[in-house]
């Protein structure tokens, strides 16, 4: 490529509204050490951050997420076993779910909303409304009961589409 073509290709990246930046794993990742590589990232959004204050729209494509992903695990960032860091994961969204819905079913009981542990809202999803608004006082009462014990107590179950 010469200087003059170079001139130009800068040209059209200057004028284009839209920018299409694929990046990729060895962009992403130090291979060396096998983590996210924190400083060119860094300038990286930086760069885009300049892009977007002049006004163009920028659109990031990457085939970088499962070398980021593999390296978090050879990290450690996961712990040994990944999938116990997805049911982590996906404890603290039913977590979330539930308090929300406790939140509308008990509005003017917050304080208490959040005093109930992790299991009990895991074992209160499968409970009707009006169930598990009796299984939450029974909880708020007993919070020995383990989230077996609130399971067994539910007589209508009401299934969890999204459960992985």
């Amino acid at each position: 490529m010469t200087i003059v073509d170079r001139k130009g290709a800068a040209r059209r990246l200057t004028d284009a509204k839209r920018l299409v930046v694929k990046v990729g794993s060895t962009l992403l990742v130090d291979a060396e050490k096998g983590r996210l590589n924190r400083a060119w990232l860094e300038s990286f959004a930086a760069d885009v951050a300049a892009l977007r204050k002049r006004g163009q729209e920028v659109i990031l494509v990457s085939s970088g997420a499962i070398a980021v992903g593999r390296g978090m695990v050879v990290t450690g960032l996961l712990g040994d076993n990944p999938r116990g860091y997805g049911g982590k994961l996906q404890d603290r969204s039913i977590r979330v779910e539930q308090m929300l819905r406790f939140q509308r079913l008990f509005p003017n009981r917050t304080e208490e909303i959040h005093r109930v542990s992790t299991p009990h809202y895991i074992a209160l999803r499968f409970a009707e409304d009006a169930e598990a608004s009796q299984l939450f006082d029974e909880v708020l009462r007993n919070p020995a009961l383990t989230n077996d014990d609130v399971k067994k107590r539910i007589t209508v179950w009401v299934a969890d589409p999204h459960r992985v």
